[in-house]
């Protein structure tokens, strides 16, 4: 029984575990690479990334994948600053956001400045194998929550 209940748990193992098909670049882009993704809940961030080694060129892509979430973040300030209060005002059921903006805009606004991504999910990857090495796009996403609970702190 135990032999058997070991094979069966080395299946599921091996199955669970996948092999990524590298493919020759071919001068395309994908899709997902030339539109903007959008969400109410999500910021996202994309990159495209070279070099001679794979694991290089996957970590230049993350960071600036990183890199081109927080541009978008900290260049729509104000959007994100009326988004967060606008939340915030759904969670308290208040009246008034000017009460809130006065008090909280300044530290909001700095805060958003100084934020750093810390967790993301990687949402797709392009993998490709070219002449000179490779070529990684990629695209980022994290919750909008997770930067409004930072904003809660402030």
């Amino acid at each position: 029984m135990k032999k058997i209940f070991l094979v069966i748990l080395s299946l599921i193992l091996v199955s669970c575990t996948g092999n990524y098909k590298v493919k020759n670049y071919k001068n395309e882009i994908p899709k997902w690479y030339v539109k903007d993704s959008e969400s109410k809940f999500k910021f996202f961030g994309k990159s495209q990334s070279d070099s001679e080694n794979l694991e290089i060129a996957m970590r230049k892509a993350e960071v600036l994948a990183v890199g081109d979430a927080l541009f978008k973040i900290k260049s729509n300030i104000n959007a994100v600053k009326e988004s967060y209060l606008a939340d915030k005002q759904n969670k308290k059921n208040s009246s008034s956001t000017s009460e809130i903006s006065v008090n909280y805009e300044e530290k909001i606004i700095q805060a958003i400045k100084d934020y750093d991504i810390t967790e993301y999910k990687t949402s797709k990857k392009k993998i490709y194998k070219t002449k000179k090495g490779y070529k990684v796009f990629l695209l980022i996403e994290f919750n909008k929550k997770d930067l409004f609970n930072s904003l809660d702190r402030v």
